[in-house]
């Protein structure tokens, strides 16, 4: 029987993760674990954590509270000891979109014909500003940009132990691992149905030029030479743009 654990990692996340936990355990249909990885937090983080743990007796946690070297090792340290067929990962502050999205993942593993290794969906985005929906992207657009968010990805978890995260990217070890999984034939199932609710401004975003530096490496070592060059050049023009030109207009305002 397929299984399906959640890992929500976090550090001093006392404001976002009580309803990044409350989006798992009010699902229609449970998921068969739910594992934190603390990395040490020094604020409310574990206390409420531990609550959730009380409160909801009838799922089975898995707990750590440990110093980490950053979001990968934690997320490794948790495909390590989940006993789970399948693993999805929900950031501290971000949220299952749907009561249902449980339900809606077991059906969509019932249903595969194609056994695959990613199942994954939409995300809907939300920031200070505004909630919006955006539709993920067929897998072949890998080659230049993730067509989905991490979130919104139900992973095989023997196929994520051929991999884990390659923990020398500090922003996007998750493209890096989609993207060999992919090179290698790997089968990406896409689902036309909202995952999670994903909180923007985190840190991929506020360190954007670095990620920009990252996707090229990673492409880089793809072999795509000529093309990650082009799109590197193009990507911080626009980021020059969107985060240094426009929003200091909008600071001064």
């Amino acid at each position: 029987m397929d299984t399906i654990t959640i890992v929500t990692v976090c550090k001093n996340a006392g404001t976002a993760i009580g309803r990044t936990i409350d989006s798992v355990t009010s699902q229609d249909v449970a998921v068969d674990e739910y594992i934190v990885i603390d990395g040490k937090s020094t604020d409310n983080t574990l206390d409420i954590v531990m609550a959730a743990v009380d409160n909801n007796p009838k799922l089975q946690f898995k707990v750590i509270s440990e110093c980490d070297k950053g979001i990968y090792n934690a997320m490794n340290k948790a495909l390590r000891i989940t006993s789970s067929s399948w693993v999805l990962f929900l950031n501290a502050g971000d949220e299952l979109s749907n009561r249902d999205t449980v339900r809606n993942l077991r059906k969509a593993i019932s249903e595969d014909q194609t056994n695959s290794d990613f199942i994954y969906g939409n995300a809907i985005y939300r920031d200070e500003r505004k909630t919006y929906s955006v539709r993920s992207k067929s897998i072949g657009k890998i080659a230049r940009e993730m067509p989905f968010c991490h979130q919104c990805v139900l992973n095989r978890t023997s196929t994520m132990r051929e991999y884990y995260y390659d923990e020398k990217y500090r922003i996007c070890a998750d493209y890096n691992l989609y993207m060999t999984a992919y090179l290698n034939a790997k089968v990406f199932l896409r689902i036309d149905k909202d995952i999670a609710i994903y909180e923007t401004g985190g840190y991929s975003q506020e360190n954007v030029f670095a990620l920009i530096d990252e996707i090229y490496r990673i492409r880089i070592c793809a072999g795509q030479n000529y093309s990650a060059k082009i799109d590197r050049v193009i990507y911080k023009i626009k980021a020059t743009i969107k985060y240094v030109i426009l929003g200091s207009r909008s600071t001064e305002k």
